[in-house]
C-alpha cells in the first residue's frame, strides 16, 4: 500500500504529457515545468526505481529554467507563472540566476496580451503583480485586472458558443474552461461540465484539468447545495461510461483525480483502461504502480506489466517513464 500511495502521489504531480524528446537525452521538456519538477523530485528523494541523484535532479531543473521562458513568449501564461516560481526558488542557491528578469518577462508578455483583449493575459498579470507584494506598482491594480479578465472572458465565451453548438469540441472545452475559471453566467446550471467533457475527449489538457476540478468541487457544501450531489453522481457515471468506451484521458482523470481509489487493484483497473486507450499518463500511472506492487511481492509477471506500460508511456514522449525504464533495466 505504501508503494501504491507513493506512485499515486507521483502521478498527481503531473498535469500534461511532454513534447517529443530524443530518447537518449533523458532530460525533460523544459517547457513542461511540472513534469521537469516531478522528474527532479524522483531523483532528489530516490522514489523507486529512481536512484538518489541530486546532480541529475539539478540538471533537469536547469533545463526547465533555461527553456521555460518560451512559455511566456508563446502565451502559455500558466506555465510561464510556474516558470517564474521555479526561477525564484533556484535563484536562492544559484547567484547567476536573475529572478527579476523572469518576473519582468511575465509582466511584459501578460501585459501585452491583456491589452490585446486576452483574458488569460489579464489574469496572470494580476497574479504576477500580486506575487510582487509591496514591490508592485500602484497601477494597474489587481482588482482592475481581474475585472478586465472577466470582461474579456465573457466576450470570448459569446464568440465560442455558436462554434461549440456547431460541433467544435475544442471550442466547447475552452467555453467550459472560461465558465468555470471566471465564474461566467450559464445558460443552464451545469452546462460547463458537458463542455469540459467534450474538450477533454478532444484532447485538451486544460479542459481535463478543469473538468476534474469542477467535478470534485461538487457537493462540497451539501447543506447549502443539495442539488450538486446527484449531479456529481450522474457526471461521474457518464465519465465511467466514456472511459469504458475507450477515452483514455477520461480514465486517467477518474483514476488519479476524481475517484482516486485507495484500493490498489481498483486503481490499476482504471489506469489499465487508460493505458489501453493510449493515454501516456495513464500508462505511467499503471506502470509505476505495478512497480510498487513488484517491490512488495516480486513476481516476474508484475514486472513485465510494469515495463510494458512504462514503455508505452515513454514511446508517447512521457519522459518520467523513460527515466524510470532506464533504472528498471539497470537493476
Amino acid at each position: 500500500m505504501r508503494a501504491f500511495l507513493a506512485s499515486l502521489l507521483a502521478v498527481l504531480a503531473l498535469g500534461t504529457t511532454g513534447q517529443a524528446q530524443p530518447k537518449d537525452a533523458l532530460t525533460c521538456d523544459g517547457t513542461n515545468i511540472g513534469l521537469c519538477e516531478a522528474i527532479a523530485a524522483h531523483y532528489t528523494y530516490a522514489i523507486p526505481p529512481f536512484p538518489k541523484d541530486p546532480e541529475r535532479a539539478q540538471s533537469i531543473l536547469a533545463t526547465a529554467v533555461a527553456e521555460g521562458k518560451s512559455n511566456c513568449r508563446e502565451g502559455d501564461f500558466a506555465q510561464c507563472f510556474k516558470w517564474v516560481n521555479l526561477v525564484q526558488r533556484e535563484a536562492q542557491n544559484d547567484s547567476s540566476i536573475r529572478p527579476e528578469e523572469s518576473m519582468i518577462l511575465l509582466l511584459q508578455t501578460t501585459g501585452q496580451a491583456c491589452a490585446e483583449g486576452n483574458s488569460d493575459g489579464c489574469y496572470w498579470q494580476a497574479q504576477g503583480l500580486q506575487k510582487m507584494g509591496s514591490a508592485r506598482p500602484e497601477k494597474p491594480t489587481h482588482g482592475a485586472l481581474m475585472t478586465q479578465a472577466k470582461t474579456h472572458a465573457q466576450a470570448e465565451a459569446e464568440t465560442l458558443r455558436p462554434t461549440c453548438e456547431a460541433g467544435d469540441a475544442r471550442a466547447c472545452g475552452r467555453l467550459g474552461l472560461l465558465i468555470e475559471d471566471y465564474n461566467l453566467p450559464k445558460v443552464t446550471p451545469f452546462e460547463h461540465l458537458d463542455f469540459l467533457t467534450q474538450g477533454c475527449m478532444a484532447g485538451s489538457d486544460n479542459a481535463c484539468f478543469f473538468l476534474a476540478s469542477a467535478v470534485t468541487g461538487l457537493a462540497q457544501t451539501k447543506p447549502s447545495k443539495p442539488v450538486e450531489a446527484p449531479i456529481k453522481t450522474e457526471t461521474i457515471a457518464n465519465l465511467k461510461r466514456l472511459c469504458d468506451d475507450g477515452h483514455g484521458q477520461i480514465c486517467t482523470l477518474l483514476a488519479t483525480r476524481i475517484l482516486s481509489p485507495k484500493d490498489v487493484q481498483a486503481f490499476l483497473s482504471i489506469a489499465e483502461k487508460a493505458c489501453n486507450a493510449g493515454d501516456a499518463i495513464g500508462c505511467s500511472a499503471y506502470g509505476m504502480t505495478q512497480l510498487g506492487e513488484y517491490r512488495e511481492r516480486p513476481d516476474p509477471a508484475t514486472l513485465t506489466k510494469a515495463t510494458e506500460a512504462l514503455t508505452k508511456a515513454c514511446d508517447r514522449d512521457f519522459m518520467l517513464s523513460c527515466h524510470a525504464l532506464q533504472h528498471v533495466s539497470q537493476k
